[in-house]
């Protein structure tokens, strides 16, 4: 049995050496990209809550990207809150063009927050979104009915640095009309 783990460890070693090796010859611009299809093969769906929620905040489904979230992020986070980073995503990036997963952490932690089961997954990804360019970083927790649910929830971009790159405020409503005085 032991020869049987320690062989197949060797062998998923000797192939992540050829991977890396191989993303190492690629120009530096193809590599995040490579580097997503590897860990992407390594996840499969685990992180499928948390592309859903981009998706969900995208469309403008918050009450769906909210179905998404763990009992501990929706205990530290108030609706209200989530529902503005939501709309400050929408209207200061746009929709996602592209994520690219560029690291996974599993780690399996007795009694960690909300779950029974202890399974997280750290994640990070690089995302181009329609305006501009954004880092996703995020935990998902398993739960106790063993499904996936996003735990932390971070985009940063210099999008929401830029007080140019904002949109407008809206006009504001014209006074109403009084009587003059009698």
């Amino acid at each position: 049995m032991l020869v049987v783990i320690c062989t197949g460890g060797g062998i998923w070693a000797w192939n992540a050496t050829a991977d890396l090796r191989a993303i190492g010859d690629l120009p530096e611009s193809e590599r995040p990209r490579a580097i997503s299809n590897i860990v992407r093969k390594t996840l499969g769906d685990t992180d499928r809550p948390l592309l859903d929620l981009q998706a969900a905040v995208a469309d403008g489904r918050d009450d769906d990207a909210w179905a998404l979230t763990s009992d501990g992020l929706r205990a530290s986070t108030p609706r209200a809150d989530f529902d503005k980073f939501a709309t400050l995503i929408r209207t200061h990036l746009g929709r996602p063009v592209e994520i690219l997963v560029l690291t996974a952490n599993f780690r399996q932690m007795a009694g960690f927050g909300d779950a029974a089961s202890g399974s997280t997954v750290d994640l990070t990804y690089q995302a181009d979104f329609e305006k501009g360019k954004g880092t996703i970083t995020a935990t998902l927790l398993k739960d106790a009915a063993g499904t996936w649910r996003v735990h932390v929830w971070r985009v940063q971009s210099p999008a929401f640095l830029d007080p140019l790159a904002a949109p407008a405020a809206p006009e504001p409503a014209p006074a109403p009309e009084r009587d003059a005085p009698k």
